[in-house]
């Protein structure tokens, strides 16, 4: 492989065209600004173009530049001259696509990494030009500040020659003001913005500069991207002149042609008010940029060796979680057996856990697997994994009603997830209800409330069979986030039962069982001088006085040939 450089850089310029990943990374202006920093390499066949930064750690390639069909022939150059060098091997900068297309062909051969940092900000040109909109208001409002005191002592120019002397004055004071311990990185742009300054004709570059009462105050490079979208390179204004930042932009953007859509602000690096900054101009969207690394990846189920893991892993996604409740499930209700888990050597990637269980339909009973405790490791969310760890563990049952217990419901569409269970969260108007014709016992027994459950649920469908040890293990787990059982008894026989949770402003009850409306009328009437708000959820079926909201609760993926009849609502978190 060569170095890139001035005089051969035009040799990449057809690959990257081909490949069009419409990412800041694949501009050739790019490479060659930040060529004295990450010491740019490549190579080019009659099919594809291979693209590495290099040092004395090794190679870090990018992404191959062909069609599509070329891509594996390039990968496995690309992977053969890592080997050679005995270093691994790894591809930073990947679009989703790319990355989509690393999984499919390599599957468990890549551990991916989301890097959110190095997110591309895209954003719609006319709207920054025009600053029209509400969301522009912000924007709109500097720019007219600027125009105020500004407006008859700017001038805005293209760049030329001439300024270059002016914007290198302009540059050596705003990195006087900068941070010391960012030294490197604003050495290496200024050695890059130079460069681009010597070759602005040869590199077909765009820019333009704000003059205020004869001194340079702002300056601005870019090149094309695409045909669509300009990729701003360099913006530096005085930061002491309100505005500026929005004038520089926009009499930039009234020069290009109308065919520019979009703008390429390139990355945050994670610097938080840059990000900040960055977002407060409102992006269209962003290119999630991805980095693979060839590791073997293995699917199985978990043993103790990855309990450690698979705890913290609990904790860190369920927020809810405390750590007596965390505790309690895994000494009590946790199975290694019912775990699958995705790692990659000894780092663990996602998970989830399956629960049979037996569950009603047409009076018949079938067996179901409910799906929970899915969770991917924060550094590895939206990179596929647990795409390919549910659609493996999905395949072990065939012959099970699937159901699922998630918080973003699009994602499992995709796998044939439907919504089903349904639940229904009512306010209750507590003045409907007066008339109470039973007691209530604050300890029933698990006896009791089994036959009430089973009562109730005689002539619905969906609901799960339960029993006696299911009471017993819902008392001591949910009484960890302050729910008890309270069963309603007429005559000394339960009629009914009441699964809540009482704070200084509410009541929520998660479970209502009762054996006609009567009872529930009668049940209701319990907080006929509660003065605190009274919720409850319920199934479709029901209709109460007050206020109701709906959400789904659990999605299910049929496997067989059975039909749920109506919405349903039951609540089976364990």
């Amino acid at each position: 492989m060569k170095p890139l450089t001035l005089e051969n850089y035009k040799e990449l310029l057809p690959y990257l065209e081909i490949a069009n990943y419409k990412e800041y990374n694949s501009n050739i202006v790019t490479l060659l600004m930040w060529n004295n920093l990450y010491h740019m390499y490549f190579e080019t066949t009659d099919t594809y173009a291979l693209i590495c930064s290099k040092d004395e750690k090794g190679i870090l390639w990018l992404a191959p530049h062909c069609k599509k069909e070329y891509r594996k022939d390039a990968m496995e150059a690309m992977m053969r001259i890592s080997k050679e060098q005995h270093i691994p091997f790894s591809i930073c900068a990947l679009v989703k696509e790319f990355r989509d297309w690393i999984l499919e062909e390599y599957p468990l051969q890549f551990m991916i990494e989301n890097v959110i940092d190095a997110q591309d900000y895209i954003y719609d040109r006319f709207q920054q030009e025009s600053l029209a909109g509400k969301k522009m208001q912000k924007r709109r409002n500097h720019y007219r500040a600027f125009l105020s005191t500004y407006e008859h002592r700017m001038q805005y120019k293209p760049i030329e020659e001439s300024d270059h002397e002016a914007i290198y004055a302009f540059l050596k004071k705003w990195q006087e003001r900068k941070k010391e311990q960012e030294f490197d990185s604003i050495q290496a742009e200024e050695k890059g913005m130079k460069l681009l300054l010597s070759n602005y004709e040869k590199l077909s570059l765009r820019g333009g500069c704000i003059y205020i009462d004869g001194q340079l105050e702002a300056f601005l490079i870019a090149s094309y991207l695409s045909k669509d979208t300009i990729q701003i390179h360099i913006e530096k204004a005085n930061s002491e002149i309100r505005g500026l930042y929005v004038a520089i932009l926009k009499h930039f953007l009234e020069t290009l042609e109308s065919d520019v859509l979009y703008i390429n602000r390139e990355e945050d690096m994670g610097l938080e008010e840059l990000r900040k900054a960055k977002t407060n101009m409102h992006p269209i969207y962003k290119v999630k940029k991805f980095t693979a690394h060839q590791s073997s990846l293995q699917l199985q189920q978990a043993n103790d060796t990855w309990l450690p893991q698979i705890k913290q892993l609990w904790i860190e996604q369920f927020k809810e979680e405390s750590e007596e409740s965390c505790e309690y499930y895994f000494q009590n209700l946790y199975k290694k057996e019912n775990c699958w888990i995705l790692h990659s050597n000894d780092e663990l990637l996602c998970m989830l856990q399956v629960r049979k269980m037996k569950i009603s339909l047409e009076n018949k009973g079938y067996t179901a697997v409910l799906f929970f405790g899915i969770a991917t490791s924060s550094k590895h969310e939206g990179c596929g994994y647990m795409r390919l760890l549910l659609n493996h563990v999905l395949s072990l049952f065939p012959d099970h009603i699937q159901l699922i217990q998630a918080y973003n419901w699009d994602l499992y569409r995709s796998f044939g997830f439907h919504e089903q269970y349904t639940r229904y969260t009512w306010k209750l108007d507590k003045n409907a209800y007066v008339k109470c014709n039973g007691a209530w016992n604050t300890n029933p027994v698990n006896k009791d409330l089994l036959s009430a459950y089973q009562n109730f649920t005689s002539n619905k469908n969906g609901y799960r069979i339960r029993e006696e040890q299911w009471y017993e293990e819902q008392k001591a787990y949910m009484s960890l986030w302050d729910y008890t059982f309270l069963s309603y008894e007429e005559n000394g026989v339960c009629k009914g039962y009441f699964l809540s949770k009482e704070t200084d402003n509410e009541i929520h009850i998660s479970e209502c069982v009762y054996d006609s409306m009567e009872t529930l009328h009668s049940m209701l009437a319990h907080f006929h001088l509660e003065q605190r708000k009274v919720l409850l959820d319920m199934d479709s079926t029901v209709s109460l006085h007050g206020k109701m909201k709906q959400d789904i609760y659990m999605m299910v993926r049929d496997s067989l040939s059975v039909s749920f009849q109506e919405p349903l609502y039951i609540r089976e978190e364990i």
